[in-house]
């Protein structure tokens, strides 16, 4: 029982502790924004300036509808970096990330990772006049 708890714990550690909110490629220097100032967009509204390029995955979740809120909110945490107050989300992809524990007395290691992989989201970062 102490070493289901210890890979659980330890999962848990390495699954939060590997991962990044991910990069971004400036196009434009803008001072920093909330990210809760930050819309989502469907499509780049007419009129809108292009700030920057970004790429966010997960950075926790327990079930994939949670992975992905990780991904959309790390993403507009990136574009509000970039001064962005919009992002439109281009691709989405997965990640095949994952923790990779050794069990005590186990012939194989436990292999920590979601089914399908980690959402990996690109999208263009904003600037819409309001």
């Amino acid at each position: 029982m102490k070493a289901l708890v210890l890979a659980a714990a330890l999962a848990a550690l390495a699954v939060s502790g590997c991962d990044q909110r991910g990069s971004v490629v400036p196009l434009k220097q803008l001072a920093p924004i909330a990210a809760a100032d930050v819309k989502l967009y469907a499509a780049i509204p007419p009129g809108a300036e292009v700030v920057a390029m970004v790429e966010a995955q997960t950075t926790g979740g327990w079930t994939r509808q949670g992975w992905m809120d990780s991904a959309v909110d790390n993403l507009k945490s990136l574009a509000a970096d970039a001064g962005a107050n919009g992002v439109v989300i281009q691709q989405q992809s997965t990640s095949n990330g994952g923790a990779i524990l050794a069990q005590p007395g186990a012939a194989s290691p436990i292999v920590v990772a979601p089914v399908g992989g980690y959402p990996v989201l690109r999208g263009t970062a904003i600037r819409v006049s309001r």
